[in-house]
């Protein structure tokens, strides 16, 4: 396992910073992958949520084993930095984000795991309506495929899990793609990024990277991060709109990623406590480097999935 480990960080050194997005060389990470098998009948890929004939307008369902009760929901939506990325990523011959989507369904979870156009075809502003769109479209479609609307999940890892925070807090995302507020039952986050911008200590070091993901066109960065934050690192962080009604979050990080990674989910986590919302502590998990979260969350032998599958079996939702 560490051999198999040390050569996958290798794989992954030349890499965006901040929010690391997986590269085709993350074929290494093949040792830690196993595939969730599920029948083909129970996959229900390339539906579009907006019909414009856009790839990163569609979205793939995985459907649980037919149950008498109505299973809950989750929209899975993928990292890569906000520039990177699709539903249908794969590390050599291995699917990455449809492994998850199976990996909940095996489990008795209807899935869906969504596409979102990137920077810089479009502004971070338009991913956010992509995903809310996307939710939208999966509350209305679920109940079709055996899902429960009202136990409605949102999971990320990296800037999926940053846009999918985002949605779940400021409610004029959902409501302008048609949903009242309180459709979403839970958050699970993975290695989330970007979740306050105006956090010194863990955007410091990425200021410019975050400045050309965020702020508005021709905005030059300064040098150095300032104390004193621009609009656009407000306006941009989730943080900004905790509230003390938000939905329950499962902020999880791996141990062996950069710590800003950490300071992120802590900053979210005091965020909602200050703001009075009850919130549980961030966890902690042996596993290796940040890209390879999103491989950790399929394996059902692992802290890191179990934790996330009870969550959403076991949340009570509001309403």
């Amino acid at each position: 396992m560490r051999s198999a480990l040390a050569v996958l960080v290798l794989a992954l050194a030349v890499v965006a910073p901040g929010c690391r997005s997986l590269t085709p060389s993350a074929i290494a990470a093949a040792p830690f992958y196993r595939q969730n098998p599920l029948p083909e009948r129970r996959v229900v890929a390339d539906v579009d949520y907006r019909a414009d004939g856009n790839a990163k307008h569609r979205l793939d369902f995985y459907l649980p084993d037919a149950s008498p009760q109505p299973t809950p929901v989750v929209v899975f939506v993928h990292g890569g930095g906000w520039n990177t990325g699709d539903k249908n990523l794969t590390l050599g011959l291995h699917d990455l984000y449809a492994n998850v989507g199976r990996f909940f369904a095996r489990h008795g979870v209807l899935a869906a795991v969504v596409n979102y156009r990137l920077l810089p075809s479009v502004d971070w502003r338009t991913q956010t309506e992509d995903v809310a769109e996307a939710v939208a479209f999966v509350r209305k479609q679920a109940s079709r495929y055996g899902g429960n609307p009202q136990r409605l999940f949102l999971m990320g890892h990296s800037a999926g899990a940053q846009l999918a925070a985002r949605i779940a807090l400021d409610p004029s995302w959902l409501d302008a793609a048609g949903l009242p507020d309180r459709s979403v039952c839970g958050v699970v986050s993975v290695s989330g990024a970007g979740f306050d911008l105006t956090h010194v200590p863990s955007i410091r070091d990425d200021y410019a990277y975050f400045a050309t993901r965020f702020a508005p066109p021709g905005f030059v960065p300064r040098r150095s991060m300032s104390s004193l934050p621009d609009p656009w690192q407000r306006e941009a962080s989730p943080t900004t709109f905790a509230r003390a009604d938000a939905p329950p979050f499962r902020l999880m990080v791996l141990r062996a990623e950069a710590e800003s990674f950490r300071m992120q989910a802590d900053r979210l986590n005091r965020a909602l406590q200050q703001a009075g919302a009850v919130t549980s502590p961030v966890e902690v998990y042996d596993g290796g480097p940040h890209s390879l979260g999103a491989v950790l969350l399929s394996r059902a032998d692992l802290g890191i999935a179990h934790s996330a599958l009870r969550f959403v079996q076991t949340t009570p939702c509001a309403g």
